[in-house]
């Protein structure tokens, strides 16, 4: 029987490098403590993100925002990139004022960092419950955003998270599911 070992990362080579992106190789020792190597990609600016999980009474605060890779209109909630030296929660506040005008009006959660597509990236997220309030606005969008914000009730979100016709993000789509499925 072989020795089992704890695989281990042993090098990286940039393979190629955008304003926004690194795609990296990265070299490892297997279980069996064979060379091999793993393609990944990488933020130039930040591994860390926030995504905000908002209740706006009894309904979910959604976004509908354009997005280039699945070629059309993606389901979710607000996101984005924590700045240096910034935390979680005023990433939160921040991000959710940006993208749709509201405000965080009492945080109820805040997750560890947790990661996406670990087969893909390294970008980890920190999920943030909250209570928000305010009158939604698309006044702070950034120019290439293109984001509308939709208070869904259980059974709208319950609607939407099985129509295949909808581009729904995976984090996303386990929080409709738990909202829809609450009991009161």
């Amino acid at each position: 029987m072989a020795l089992k070992r704890t695989p281990q990362v042993t090098g990286e080579k940039i393979l190629a490098e955008t304003k926004f992106l690194v795609l990296k190789q990265l070299s490892y020792l297997d279980k069996s403590g064979l060379p091999r190597t793993w393609d990944m990609v990488s933020r130039t600016n930040s591994t860390n993100a926030v995504m905000i999980i908002p209740f706006y009474g009894d309904k979910l605060v959604v976004t509908r925002e354009f997005r280039v890779a699945v070629g059309g209109w993606e389901y979710s909630f607000p996101a984005g990139l924590i700045d240096a030296g910034e935390s979680a929660e005023a990433a939160a506040h921040r991000e959710l004022y940006e993208e749709t005008g509201l405000d965080i009006r009492k945080i109820l959660a805040v997750s560890p960092p947790v990661h996406n597509s670990p087969g893909l990236s390294d970008e980890a997220v920190t999920l943030i419950y909250a209570e928000v309030g305010g009158t939604v606005s698309q006044e702070h969008l950034e120019e290439s955003e293109d984001i509308e914000t939709l208070f869904l009730t259980r059974d709208e979100v319950a609607a939407l998270m099985y129509d295949q016709t909808k581009h729904i993000g995976a984090k996303a789509w386990i929080e409709f599911y738990h909202f829809a499925n609450k009991h009161n």
